[in-house]
């Protein structure tokens, strides 16, 4: 059988997140797309279910270790993969968009900027999660999630991706933090407004600046 192309292989993933009712950004679609978000909403009310994973990972975590490795597979070449690390070898979450090389009949090839469908630290986040709830003893993956975002563990259950990546975003901004005096970041901070909370775009997604107007 012959190798699919990077294409086929990012087709059949966005196909895929799609019957799952996931957007090409790898979060649940909202049933209120397209309108003004403006600020992230923050309160300093205790969640009436704290403790309990506020992501919905459903499905086993070998469907969505495949999502990941497929996507880093797409993105291969014989030097590796194309896709960028910061110092804490995360993928960076303010990183939305990404070269793709056009070839047209007549014309040198040239790249363009294309803005990325699915974010590759978000599938991670969703398959170790996954990994996480499917574990009997949670320690192993208690650890390694922890140690890799930078979290507490008392906080798992709490943190979305997408505020955990604004939390990173302000308070590390991908500088190396896997030393001893690292930064740990605090979800009771992040809702306190701590951190400062994200504006959003019309379609949900968050404008990657830092307080200041500054990227």
């Amino acid at each position: 059988m012959a190798e699919k192309t990077r294409q086929q292989l990012l087709d059949e993933l966005e196909e895929e997140l799609k019957k799952q009712g996931i957007g090409k950004t790898g979060r649940k679609l909202r049933s209120d797309a397209g309108q003004l978000r403006g600020k992230y909403q923050r309160s300093d009310k205790p969640r009436a279910d704290a403790g309990k994973p506020r992501t919905d990972y459903n499905k086993t975590p070998i469907h969505h270790k495949n999502i990941f490795t497929t996507f880093i597979a797409a993105h291969t070449n014989e030097n590796g993969d194309e896709l960028g690390r910061d110092s804490n070898l995360i993928f960076p979450p303010q990183v939305t968009n990404y070269y793709r090389l056009i070839s047209v009949a007549g014309r040198l090839p040239y790249y363009t900027s294309v803005k990325r469908g699915i974010h590759p630290e978000a599938m991670r986040w969703r398959w170790w999660f996954a990994e996480f709830e499917a574990a009997t003893d949670k320690t192993l993956w208690t650890k390694r999630i922890c140690d890799w975002y930078f979290i507490k563990p008392e906080d798992l259950g709490a943190w979305t991706f997408d505020e955990w990546s604004w939390a990173y975003y302000t308070q590390i901004g991908g500088h190396q933090n896997r030393v001893p005096e690292r930064i740990i970041l605090s979800y009771e901070e992040f809702l306190k407004g701590k951190y400062t909370m994200p504006t959003l775009d019309a379609e949900g997604d968050i404008i990657w600046l830092r307080p200041g107007g500054e990227q």
